[in-house]
């Protein structure tokens, strides 16, 4: 496996990206989870450039992931992009993890994510002077909220290994919330301890 961390010059990266898009939608196609339409758009391809949903959009057009508000990890094996996960600044205060998070098939259950891609993304939030971090996770996906807020309540035994051990900082602040249009629910790890969640104002 061989972690790329991306802040700029997207653009080099941009057919390894499309094929991972691609790949993800055509998984989708035979898939009978429930959220199979929400990763559809995620991943879109077709009308990427006005669906800002999409992760190629958010890549290529809001410039979410750019140098000085976020940055982009991709999860190659061999020449292949088998994950990706963003970081980003939700406001100067706190960062935003695991944005647009989505690993292919073959490689989901091995913890993917917090194995590679976590600790990275957690040290660039301090990098960026944020107080805390957050992993919002839509309605649709509340299953995975479930397994996360009880790992910090030493509830949860396994989730991909002993890595696990890395979301018992978190602080589960419930929801859902309306955050950026969205019902969400929200794990947040502190950087500063002074910081104060009580204090956060989401937009909704």
């Amino acid at each position: 496996m061989r972690l790329e961390i991306v802040r700029s010059e997207f653009e080099k990266y941009y057919n390894d990206i499309s094929l991972f898009c691609l790949t993800a939608i055509e998984e989708m196609k035979s898939a009978s989870y429930r959220d199979v339409e929400q990763t559809i758009k995620n991943m879109d391809y077709d009308t990427w450039v006005t669906n800002n949903h999409c992760l190629l959009y958010r890549i290529y057009v809001k410039r979410d992931f750019s140098w000085g508000n976020g940055m982009l990890c991709l999860l190659y094996d061999n020449d292949q992009i088998v994950s990706v996960s963003g970081a980003s600044k939700y406001n100067d205060d706190i960062a935003m993890l695991a944005r647009r998070q989505y690993t292919l098939n073959a490689y989901k259950g091995k913890g993917i994510y917090h194995k590679y891609s976590m600790d990275v993304q957690i040290e660039w939030s301090k990098e960026a002077n944020c107080k805390a971090c957050v992993i919002l996770i839509n309605e649709y996906n509340k299953v995975l909220y479930n397994m996360l807020r009880r790992i910090p309540q030493g509830k949860a035994t396994y989730f991909g290994g002993p890595a696990y051990d890395k979301y018992k900082s978190f602080i589960d602040l419930g929801g859902p919330y309306k955050i950026n249009g969205a019902d969400q629910y929200v794990m947040l790890k502190k950087l500063n301890p002074s910081f104060d969640e009580r204090d956060i104002k989401w937009k909704s």
